[in-house]
């Protein structure tokens, strides 16, 4: 199967799933425009209702801050932070204990490392809003750490909405500044490849056909001659030739339209109530993003010091488009609900670098030139069905069906050497020549895809007399996952002069059709059978029954227990040698407890204390348990699976006290623990010379936290009459830690057993990965509403967190997360028949810089820039 010309594989089923949102819509063309009302939505106080520890995310809260997607529009709850603008942290701990529903079903992820969905990929637009759920219950799924991030998607409108809406934003360092960038495909501005980077014709027969492109297969000078002419259809230019260029502004196109439709249902189905509408929003958002920084790497001096090895100076620049589309139907009576929800999103990312300077201890000047397109896709389904009796009982159905697909052709990385020796410290140009024995000149073909269906279907039952309520259910998903990485490589045939008098030329003049021949240089697979694919599968069969219960009128008694039964495998394999198979299972059933309880003091009506203690787990993921190599565009390193890790699990215990002023406004305070059985930590290996990414299981870890919420609206203040001001803070701080004794036992990747005392004299610090000390943030804002103006102040801050573990006896690489400081206005305007929007948001006002080091050594650090968007939105 040609898995890489498959990029729009889904197109026509994706058309088909669509088309049922999409014939609804035709009612926007046929319906008489009608006037503009003025109207909002009520939305329940849930964070007050909830039996749980929550922190809550509505649609307000998304205007107010102007965040373009989820993942960073989640960082201002309490608690949350998100890592490399994607990966969102609850409690500080790390992706891996933070799990994300949509419309509460699992979704599947495109991450080639992660099973973690990236929410960046979500704008804001198509989110009706977001629970993040702290405290286990038994209706949720088992792995849960820090806590569930609950999203969910827009619905049928109460009135109809149809409005469309553009931003054009400014970076002082990103935008209308020369980057560097590369040619690439006619649709690379929209995110999409047109066809530039499809697999070269003769390259995918010798794949169709099992035929790893080698000498072995191909001998000879006449298989030499093959090779060359497979080379000769590998894109040299268009992928691979590095110029600058001006990067254009940030900018965002969005449509939404939504209305009851009146389809005659009601007649056909003889249902006086029946409600039924559509909401539809579709839009398109680019960015571009440049890096201009330093690197460095370090070793321990003959004193203890540590000393400067690599120093090179890097320049990247990221052009970014996202397109999504949201279609969702629904239809309602007294006594039901269901909604049929259709989501396509879609990333590409178009990456050129050039990273220069001294390499390691020999000195030697080297420049490594880097071009790349990543193409992320998801589209998710979703049913949710809900029926209503009269006797209080309640029954739902949900079914889900997701496809994920990251696809990244044409991943260049190409070499240059200067041999000069005395150039001083902090000259980074020298006289680069191609290096064509270097171990980094490859080309990479990668595909991963990673498929889950789900459903859930749950009873409900209202015990009036005892006011008790008894919620029963099952839930069953099944994840798939392939991903491979092919490379090749350009190199001297061993023949002839092998080009070696044009090595200061242009990369596409060294790799031109003339030079590529049996007497010259030809095309090679590099592919090795320990980077090379797997395939992963995790099935879950759940059943939970959860008791809710006022015990008296001050005590609200929440239990559950769930059983979950998970079977995860994965087979890692070489791609042309299916006998090198390596099988990994890790087959466990839990029985998981889930107990909180909310006492309500009868003299402070406004006042709630809780508790609880939940049993938890997390699972490595697909690709922390594949033995096999692949490269990390994030963090340029090389990452390899531990295919002997087990799952962890958690016991978690919480207390909260919590004062309401009003609705959606209060104070609170509490503590938690958890404790962590085998929790999963990366380390880093030496792999023939390279620093490479590998996982294992620690004894145990430990984490005491305490979190801190304050919310406050002011009313018509006398030195502000007619506006509110509001005011948001929260604070959580964490200590958390593994615990490692001198006679544990660790087992390795390679199946052997490392004592505690060994891995306790290579790290210098046992703080978790990831966990940030203090996190908090501020909103102080105001509301006019004689002038229908809002302007919000906005600070959101990350302590120190440990991005990566040292080697040897070097320290930890310690990230400093940049302080952000943003501001936001928005101006309505509200005419006869419509209204308008008008918005600014200025962005990183204090200029932080992003900076991780190594010790002393700054190993790496860059501008971010200040940046200001000018939105304007007009609603019919």
């Amino acid at each position: 199967m040609n898995k890489f010309n498959n990029s729009h594989k889904g197109a026509l089923n994706r058309l088909l799933s669509l088309s049922l949102v999409t014939f609804f819509s035709v009612s926007l063309f046929t319906q008489e425009i009608e006037e503009v009302v003025v109207s909002g939505s009520f939305i329940p106080d849930e964070k007050r209702d909830s039996s749980e520890i929550s922190a809550i995310l509505d649609e307000s809260d998304i205007e107010r801050t102007g965040d373009s997607n989820i993942a960073i529009a989640l960082t201002r709850l309490a608690g949350l932070s998100v890592v490399r603008g994607k990966y969102v942290y609850v409690r500080g701990l790390g992706e891996r204990y933070s799990s994300v529903s949509l419309n509460g079903l699992t979704v599947p992820s495109s991450e080639p490392l992660k099973r973690v969905v990236p929410l960046d990929l979500f704008p804001t637009s198509i989110m009706a809003g977001s629970v993040v759920q702290k405290t286990y219950s038994s209706d949720m799924p088992a792995e849960f750490g820090g806590g569930m991030v609950q999203l969910e998607t827009k619905a049928i409108p109460d009135e109809r909405i149809l409005s469309l809406s553009t931003s054009a934003g400014y970076n002082e360092i990103s935008n209308l500044a020369n980057g560097l960038t590369y040619t690439g495909g006619e649709d690379d501005e929209l995110g999409y490849d047109d066809g530039t980077r499809d697999m070269p014709s003769l390259l995918q027969t010798s794949i169709d056909n099992g035929l790893k492109v080698n000498q072995a297969n191909y001998p000879g000078i006449s298989g030499l001659t093959d090779l060359a002419n497979i080379g000769r259809q590998v894109d040299r230019s268009k992928t691979l030739v590095i110029y600058e260029d001006e990067m254009p502004l940030n900018t965002s196109l969005n449509f939404t339209f939504g209305n009851e439709l009146d389809l005659g249902l009601s007649d056909l189905f003889e249902i006086d109530d029946l409600r039924t509408g559509v909401l539809i929003t579709a839009g398109v958002k680019t960015s571009s993003q440049i890096k201009d920084g330093y690197r460095a790497t370090g070793s321990i001096g003959q004193n203890g010091e540590i000393n400067k090895d690599d120093d090179q100076k890097f320049n990247s620049s990221t052009q970014s488009a996202n397109t999504y589309f949201l279609g969702s139907f629904s239809s309602v009576t007294d006594g039901s609900e269901f909604k049929y929800t259709n989501m396509y999103l879609h990333k590409g990312s178009k990456d050129a670098s050039i990273t220069k300077g001294r390499q390691g201890e020999s000195g030697l000047m080297r420049r490594s030139d880097n071009t790349s397109f990543i193409e992320q896709e998801l589209v998710n389904q979703t049913i949710n069905f809900t029926k209503f009796f009269d006797s209080g009982l309640e029954v739902s159905l949900k079914v889900a069906s997701g496809e994920a697909e990251r696809n990244s052709p044409y991943e260049w990385q190409v070499d240059y050497i200067d041999n000069s020796t005395g150039i001083p410290e902090g000259v980074y140009d020298a006289n680069y020549v191609y290096d064509y024995q270097g171990k980094g000149n490859d080309v990479l073909f990668s595909i991963v895809e990673d498929d889950t269906e789900s459903m859930g279907f749950d009873i409900k039952y209202m015990i009036e007399d005892l006011n008790t309520e008894i919620k029963i259910g099952v839930a069953s998903s099944d994840n798939t996952r392939y991903a491979e990485t092919r490379s090749y490589e350009f190199r001297p045939t061993g023949f002839g002069n092998n080009f070696l008098d044009e090595l200061d030329n242009r990369i596409d003049y060294i790799l031109a059709d003339a030079n590529l021949s049996p007497l010259k240089a030809a095309f090679f697979e590099t592919t090795q059978v320990d980077n090379a694919a797997y395939t992963g599968d995790m099935e879950i069969e759940a059943s939970y029954i959860a008791v809710e219960s006022f015990l008296s009128e001050q005590i609200k008694l929440n239990a559950g227990f769930r059983r979950e039964e998970g079977i995860q495998t994965i087979n890692s394999f070489d791609m042309y040698n299916p006998d090198t198979d390596v099988d990994t299972t890790i087959d466990e059933t839990y029985d998981l407890p889930s107990f909180s309880i909310t006492f309500l003091p009868e003299a402070y009506e406004n006042l709630q204390l809780r508790a609880g203690f939940s049993q938890t787990i997390a699972r490595p993921s697909f690709r922390e348990l594949a033995p096999a190599f692949f490269y990390d565009v994030d963090t340029h390193r090389r990452v390899v699976g531990n295919q002997y890790l087990t799952n962890s699990e958690i016991d978690n215990f919480d207390i909260r006290a919590e004062y309401y002023f009003g609705f959606d406004q209060f104070v609170t305070f509490g503590i938690f623990l958890k404790d962590i059985s085998n929790p999963v930590e990366e380390r880093v290996i030496d792999v023939a010379g390279s620093n490479v990414i590998s996982y294992i299981n620690m004894p145990s870890a430990e984490i005491k936290g305490a979190e801190f919420e304050y919310e406050r609206i002011f009313e018509n203040l006398e030195m502000f009459p007619n506006k509110d001001i509001i005011f948001k803070t929260n604070i959580t701080y964490n200590d958390g830690e593994l615990i490692l004794n001198p006679n544990d036992q660790i087992t390795l990747g390679s199946g052997g057993v490392a004592n505690g005392s060994t891995l306790l004299a290579t790290t210098d610090d046992l703080s978790l990965q990831g966990l940030s000390d203090v996190i908090a943030n501020l909103q102080l804002g105001y509301e006019d509403y004689a002038n229908n103006t809002q302007a919000t102040l906005i600070v959101n801050y990350t302590s120190d967190r440990i991005r990566a573990r040292g080697v040897g006896f070097l320290p930890d690489v310690t990230e400093t997360p940049p302080l952000s400081v943003d501001f936001v206005f928005i101006k309505e305007s509200i005419y006869d028949d419509y209204s308008t929007k008008f918005s600014i948001e200025l962005r990183n006002l204090l200029d932080e810089s992003y900076e991780a080091t190594i010790g002393e050594v700054i190993y790496e650090g860059y501008d971010i820039g200040s940046s200001i968007s000018i939105g304007y939105k007009i609603n019919f």
